[in-house]
């Protein structure tokens, strides 16, 4: 029985896994705050940001940004830790933003890390995750 299931299991976790993070879609550019700056306000946080996140990143990433989630546990290499105080200091807001909605191929990161195209058009939602994720560091 072993192989020759082996390969069909493979693949529907894959498409679990890339349906659970949120999907994939053309990479498109977002409207981020101006590059090079960082945001860090976790009170400025809109509730649709939080909601997108809790909805499609929180699965992988963790509640808390640690890279901790149920779905991210089994990924090779794991999720980003928002809360790494070198890591925040070494990326920009744009950059962020960039990542969210292009997902991790298009910047040599993690394939597994679906694009959001959906928001290319919602910058309000973008800036908000890119807050949210500042707002994880230690």
């Amino acid at each position: 029985m072993g192989s020759r299931f082996a390969l069909p299991v493979l693949v529907l976790l894959l498409l679990g896994l890339a349906a659970a993070c949120g999907g994939s879609g053309d990479s498109a550019d977002s409207a981020d705050p101006a590059p090079g700056t960082r945001t860090g306000d976790a009170g400025a946080v809109n509730a649709d940001a939080r909601d997108y996140y809790d909805a499609k990143c929180a699965r992988c990433h963790g509640p808390a940004g640690r890279g901790d989630g149920p779905m991210g546990r089994n990924l090779n290499p794991g999720p980003r830790d928002y809360s790494d105080p070198e890591w925040q200091a070494s990326v920009t807001d744009e950059y962020l933003g960039r990542v969210i909605v292009e997902g991790g191929r298009p910047h040599q990161l993690n394939p597994m890390m679906p694009a959001h195209a959906d928001l290319a058009d919602r910058p309000e939602i973008v800036t908000g995750l890119v807050q949210l994720i500042r707002s994880f560091s230690r």
